[in-house]
Parts: structure tokens; C-alpha cells; sequence
């Protein structure tokens, strides 16, 4: 097995941002914020209290209702693929965002276990879950803000915080999630507060207990973290306890001694299929409502309640990586009971709880699988050969998979799970939060979140988006403007880089580093170059002449006319110093070589049955001359990078933004840039045109039409973000200006903004 992919060391994530190593420190006692989440001493208050201001953000894992219409978008109802497609193929696109009415982050849970709990379960999270590390709880009678009923079989359902208790004359309890503040239930403060004190009342009565069946009372069952709570997270250690906080009561749930099924009758995504994961049976409402997945990595996030943890052991290391974690996928309830992650499905809601208590009293005595001696994961651990071979084609398909947020989660999702498939439990979920913690408070997952759930929850405010998408996800349809003069740039400024000899594979490599949806020379040959001429020249006469009047289409038919008439290759078409060699290599490629793109079976590509087979070696021949002049190529020494090098993506560290490794050269770095401040400028431009209404709408459009990078959460967000803040950017604009030519100069209003040191907001 590959080292970079087996054996990522755990201390080199912890000692990046001064976190402890499992391996070789003892865990400290946890802070008292930590504790105070374990084991409240302050019960969580009744349905009409106000939650704890002073509780960390959410624990579970995130993954929105917010979620990103991201290229690597989760295939529902997909069938589950294999580790080989998954390093062959790139993610489809979607137009869709989750709509952020519940705030949400996890709209598809992990993966659910079978296997039940005993009491010899292995020992608990190091960070302060046993016994005699837990402060003492008062007795249910004197939680703060309860609601009880008469506590006798038959009797009342009492409420405690958001969780409501109803036990039976068979001494089974069913606890049902009821959040009376949101029309979903959440893995928030106050959830964790309520899991909190009922675990410690299960495990008070636990000698009187049959079994326990966890549900809800919403048409969903649970759709994860807050993920207002989570973009406050700033710490790393305030993540990390966080995280911890909740994988430790899930845990402690798990390890009750008394079998525990989940009742599902609607969505359980994230954290929602986190708490589903923990218990030893699930049982699901086969209906349309029905989702089930972990999909956290569309945010750029991952889970953080032993989500990976369980669905590895659960599925196997590779099954659960393809089909769960490294896409996001979400499942109707007969694929994920095909998948395993659901163990029975029911036609009707009022047959979800009445199987889950069946299948209590026939299983008196369970116990979660890997806490079994002996048991091992289906398909073997990271060392054996078969999976060793499997898991090291992984970090290149993540690679190959479209550029988005999945791409930034990506790396540590995978470290994580192979990681800790080579750990007991316990210390596998230290793994998975450290994991998180770095994740959860990078730059790259802040502005997906920001884009995805702050910028699209406007969007739809404003009424530039409906919430009426599939799975009640924001569907918002970029405006046809905005999105030709932002392409148009970004394939020009592609088609000049080959002109001035920079070699392709190095203008291809620049889009896909720097995040792009599509690489531009690929994207060129699918419009057709004609097509792009057209859209390049288009986007230069509106820019020219300073308005919305004069409309995209109207300048194509100028420049098409323009084609036809013959005129010398670029010439004439726009005297503003748009025209910088790109509008010539087009007309070449189609003129001169009838190189139009895959339409016509040539392109910038070679085609064979339809299909590219690879980039056009003429290339090399008319255009080809060393863009630095040292003979060697851009970028050639490290073309797509090393993700387990870098395994969440920090912008901050890398100005022009490769999520997925270092780059090579300063050369490269500066192809990056070109491609990220040619878009962004134009991005400007339209913003102040009026061609796009909002900033929340500019940053929406350039992730969801123009196919912006999507950790940068936007172009504007890019403007806003660049080293330095709005001055960096302009006096970098300013640099490539004078390097490349006036295209990069930045704007007036621009160089205002930043003399006032006003962002975009």
C-alpha cells in the first residue's frame, strides 16, 4: 500500500494546528464546554426555553439543505459505482442548490449499521467518555425545563429539550425528535444538549430497559448540523470538541447494552444518518420522502459523528468510499437497503415504529458488529494487497472528478477512513474529528458554505431563485449575459496562452487546478471554436461599450458577420484591448487547420468514434514555443498535485487556489491566476452594469453558470479573499496588467472599493 495513501500520518494534522496525537499523547480532560456538552449538569430546557448561547456549534457532520449545485452534484438513485469508475469518470453537473430553510448542512447521512451493542462494547472516546470522568446527572425530576408525564409504563410522553420519552408496559422506550424551533430536526446545540441528558437517563435505567426506538415527529427524520453554528467555527480545537462532543453520546448510545432501532421515516442525511449509523437496526418508510446518505462533501465538509467511521466498517473501506462518502450520494430507501445501509423497509409510517420494537424483542441481546472479537472489515483493511491496489488509483480519481466542493473534502475524507480502518473504533473517531476540525475551519469550506447557504438563501429572497428543486433544494438559473461575457473570457484568455506558446496540456492543466468546472480547451471544442469566437468577441464589444444595451446576441451576429466577410485573422474585431491573440488562434484552428471543434471530429482534440483521444499534436507545431524559455514545459514537474499532501485545501496558503496540491512553478501558478482574474474582472464589470442584480447573485451565478472554481465561493468572494483583501487583488490585477496586457486592468470602481477597503457583502 502506498504510504501517502495508508499510512498519512495522524500526528501531521495535529501538529499543524497544535492538536494532540492520540498515538502518542493521553487525551487531555476535557474543557468545560466539552464536558458541560457530555454530560450536562443543566439539563436541556423545555420546548419553550431558549437554547444555551454558549454551546459550540453543531457536532454533527455537515452537509446541507444548502448544498451546492456542485459538478461533483450527488447522484440520487445512481447506482452504486465502483472504485474504478470513480478514477475514470467525472461527477455530473447540477443546476440545483439546496434551499437553506433549515440551515441544515447534512442532507444525507452516513451509511446505517446492522449489528447491534453489547455491554463489553470497545472503550469509549479518550476524550472524556467513561464513567468516572462523567460529573454527575440529576435525576430526570430535576432537569431544568422538563416535561414529564407519569414515568409508568402506559403513561404520559414526557419531553426532554427537543427529544420526547414514551416508554411501553414492555420496557421499551421510544425517544422521538421533535425540534418545536425549525421545521426540521437538526444535530444543533440543542439536540445535543437533549441526546445529552436522555443517554444518561438510558444508562441510569438501563437495568429496566427492553430496548429503546429512536424517530421523529416531521415528515423528516433528522438532516444534520446547523450550518449557522458551523460557520462560526473559527478554532480548530473549539471544532474538534465539538465534533467530539457528539460522536461521544452517539457512542454512548451505541454501547448502551440494550438494542436500539432506528425508525426512518423521511430524510436522514448527515447527522441525521449519523444518529440512524449508531443504532443496531434501522428500519425506513419506503416513499418518495425517503433519502438516506452522507452528504457532507458537496459542502466541502465531511462528517464528524463517527459517520466515516461506521459506514467503513459497515460497507468496507472502498464500498464506502465510492458510494457514500467521497460523492455525497443520496438514496431513495430500497437503494440504500440494497447498498446496507437500511436492514427493513415498511409501506406505511405507522408500521415504522411498531417493526423497530419487533425486532427489539427478538434481538434481546445485540451488539454492533466491530464490536465483536474478531470481526473484520468486508473487503479487509488498507494493508491487504486486493484493496491496497484499489485505494491507491483513489487520490487520481479524485482528480479526474469534476472541480467543486467534493474535490475540497475529498483528500481528508479519504485519509480519514483509511486511516482509521486500521484503528479500533474509539480512536478511529479521534481520527475522523481531527479530520473535520481542520476541514470545518478552512477558507475553501467557509466560502462553500457562505456561497451555498448564506448567498443562495438571499438569491431566493431576492426572487432571482425558486425553492421548488428536486428534494426542495433552490433552483437558480444563472442569467445568459452574465454567463457568455464570463466564459467568453475565460476560453479567450486560454486561446491566448496557446497562442503565446504555452504548451496545452499546461492551459488545460491551469483550468483544472485552479478548480474550473471544465478545462477551457475541452469546453471550446464542445461549443464549437466558432461559437467561441463569436461569445469572445461579443464579450468584448459589451464590455466596450459599457452597458446591458448592447446584448450578447447582437455582437454575435457583429462578429459572425465579421467571420464571413474574411477579415485577416483577429483583426478588427475590437479595438479595446480584448484582442490579445486569442481571437487569431481560433480563426486559425477553424480557417486555416478546419479545426472547429468535436462537432466537426477536430478540434483542439483529437476525436476517434466521437470520443477525444487526446490534444491535437499540430498544436506543438503551429503554436508551440516555450511560454518561460526554458524549454521545459509548464507545470510538467507536478501537473494535478498530491491531494494527501494537502488534504483540505487552504486557499489562504495558496493565493491563486489549487484545492488539490502544490504547484510546480511560479509559471503555472501565474496560468492559474490569469484564468481566476480575467473571470472575476469580468465578474466586476457585470456587477456594475447591472447584469446581475446582488453580490449574493454574482458569487451564485459564477459557481452554478459559469463554472467559477467553487471553493473560491464566488468571484466576488474571490475579489474579496485574495491575500491582501480588495487591495492584494487590485495591485495584483495590476501587476498582470502590465505583464499581459490592459484585459487585467482593474476597474475604476474596483480601485475605489479598495481605497475604502469595502468588500463585497
Amino acid at each position: 500500500m502506498p504510504a501517502s495513501v495508508a499510512h498519512a500520518p495522524v500526528a501531521r494534522l495535529a501538529a499543524a494546528r497544535g492538536l494532540p496525537d492520540p498515538e502518542t499523547t493521553p487525551m487531555p480532560e476535557p474543557s468545560p464546554a466539552l464536558a458541560t456538552a457530555l454530560t450536562p449538569e443543566a439539563e436541556p430546557p423545555s420546548e419553550t426555553a431558549p437554547t444555551s448561547e454558549a454551546e459550540p456549534p453543531s457536532k454533527a457532520a455537515p452537509t446541507s439543505e444548502a448544498e451546492p449545485p456542485s459538478e461533483a452534484a450527488p447522484r440520487s438513485e445512481a447506482a452504486p459505482t465502483s472504485g474504478a469508475a470513480l478514477a475514470s469518470e467525472a461527477a455530473s453537473t447540477s443546476e440545483t442548490a439546496p434551499t437553506p430553510e433549515a440551515a441544515s448542512t447534512s442532507e444525507v447521512a452516513s451509511t446505517s449499521e446492522t449489528a447491534s451493542t453489547s455491554e463489553t462494547a470497545s472503550t469509549r472516546e479518550t476524550a472524556s467518555t467513561s464513567e468516572a470522568a462523567r460529573p454527575p446527572v440529576p435525576p430526570p425530576s430535576e432537569l431544568a425545563g422538563g416535561e414529564r408525564g407519569s414515568g409508568e409504563p402506559g403513561g404520559e410522553a414526557e419531553r426532554i429539550g427537543m427529544i420526547r420519552w414514551e416508554r411501553d408496559a414492555d420496557g421499551i422506550v421510544v425517544l422521538t425528535l421533535d425540534d418545536p424551533e425549525q421545521p426540521a430536526n437538526t444535530t444543533n446545540a440543542a439536540f445535543r444538549r437533549s441526546l445529552g441528558a436522555v443517554v444518561a437517563r438510558l444508562e441510569r435505567e438501563r437495568a429496566s430497559l427492553t430496548g429503546v426506538v429512536v424517530t421523529s415527529a416531521k415528515p423528516t427524520f433528522a438532516t444534520g448540523a446547523d450550518l449557522r453554528e458551523l460557520a462560526e467555527l473559527a478554532d480548530p480545537r473549539a471544532a474538534f470538541e465539538l465534533a467530539t462532543a457528539g460522536r461521544v453520546l452517539l457512542r454512548r448510545l451505541e454501547t448502551l447494552g440494550r438494542p436500539v432501532a432506528a425508525a426512518l421515516g423521511g430524510a436522514a442525511l448527515g447527522g441525521g444518518l449519523e444518529i440512524a449509523l449508531a443504532c443496531h437496526h434501522r428500519v425506513a418508510l419506503d416513499a418518495p420522502g425517503t433519502q438516506l446518505g452522507l452528504p457532507e462533501a458537496t459542502l466541502g465538509l465531511m462528517p464528524s459523528g463517527g459517520g466515516v467511521v461506521r459506514v467503513v466498517r459497515l460497507l468496507g473501506v472502498l464500498n464506502a468510499l465510492v458510494n457514500v462518502l467521497l460523492q455525497g450520494q443520496r438514496y431513495s430507501a430500497a437503494r440504500a437497503r440494497a447498498l446496507g445501509l437500511v436492514d427493513g423497509l415498511v409501506a406505511t409510517r405507522d408500521e415504522l415504529v411498531p417493526a423497530a420494537k419487533a425486532w427489539i424483542r427478538a434481538n434481546p441481546a445485540p451488539a454492533a458488529r466491530w464490536d465483536v472479537p474478531g470481526y473484520q472489515i468486508p473487503g479487509g483493511g488498507p494493508a491487504s494487497p486486493a484493496l491496497a491496489t484499489a485505494l491507491a488509483s483513489l487520490p487520481a480519481g479524485l482528480r479526474r472528478q469534476a472541480a467543486g466542493a467534493a474535490q475540497v473534502a475529498g483528500p481528508a475524507i479519504l485519509a480519514a477512513a483509511v486511516e482509521g480502518a486500521q484503528l479500533d473504533v474509539d480512536t478511529a473517531g479521534v481520527v475522523e474529528s481531527r479530520y473535520f476540525a481542520e476541514l470545518v475551519t478552512s477558507q475553501a469550506s467557509k466560502n462553500l458554505v457562505q456561497a451555498f447557504f448564506v448567498d443562495m438563501g438571499r438569491v431566493v429572497a431576492e426572487g432571482a431563485a425558486s425553492a421548488d428543486g428536486p428534494g426542495g433544494r433552490a433552483r437558480f438559473e444563472a442569467p445568459k449575459a452574465f454567463v457568455d461575457r464570463l466564459l467568453g473570457v475565460y476560453l479567450a484568455e486560454a486561446a491566448a496562452m496557446v497562442g503565446e506558446g504555452v504548451p496545452a496540456p499546461s492551459v488545460e492543466q491551469a483550468g483544472v487546478q485552479a478548480g474550473f468546472r471544465s478545462s477551457p480547451l475541452r469546453l471550446c471544442d464542445e461549443l464549437t471554436l466558432a461559437t467561441v469566437r463569436a461569445t469572445a468577441t461579443a464579450t468584448a464589444t459589451v464590455g466596450a461599450v459599457g452597458g446591458v444595451a448592447a446584448t450578447v446576441a447582437e455582437a454575435e451576429a457583429e462578429a459572425e458577420a465579421e467571420a464571413v466577410a474574411e477579415a485577416p485573422a483577429g483583426e478588427g474585431a475590437v479595438a479595446t484591448g480584448q484582442d490579445h491573440g486569442a481571437l487569431a488562434v481560433l480563426d486559425r484552428m477553424a480557417g486555416e487547420f478546419g479545426r472547429s471543434g468535436r462537432a466537426a471530429g477536430a478540434g483542439f482534440y483529437e476525436y476517434a468514434d466521437g470520443r477525444r483521444a487526446g490534444l491535437w499534436k499540430g498544436l506543438r507545431e503551429h503554436f508551440g514555443k516555450d511560454a518561460d524559455g526554458d524549454g521545459g514545459g509548464d507545470g510538467a514537474a507536478n501537473p494535478v498535485g498530491n491531494p494527501i499532501a494537502n488534504p483540505v485545501g487552504n486557499p489562504a496558503a495558496n493565493p491563486v487556489g489549487n484545492p488539490v496540491g502544490k504547484p510546480a512553478g511560479i509559471a503555472f501558478e501565474e496560468l492559474k491566476e490569469r484564468l481566476l482574474f480575467v473571470v472575476a474582472l469580468r465578474a466586476v464589470d457585470c456587477f456594475d452594469e447591472g447584469v446581475v442584480g446582488s453580490v449574493s447573485a454574482v458569487n451564485v451565478a459564477s459557481l452554478t453558470g459559469a463554472g467559477f472554481p467553487a471553493w473560491t465561493g464566488g468571484a466576488l468572494r474571490y475579489v474579496n479573499g485574495y491575500p491582501g483583501g480588495l487591495a492584494g487583488f487590485v495591485a495584483r490585477a495590476g501587476a498582470l496588467a502590465t505583464r499581459h496586457g490592459a484585459r487585467f486592468t482593474p476597474p475604476a470602481s474596483l480601485v475605489e472599493r479598495a481605497e475604502r477597503d469595502e468588500p463585497y457583502a
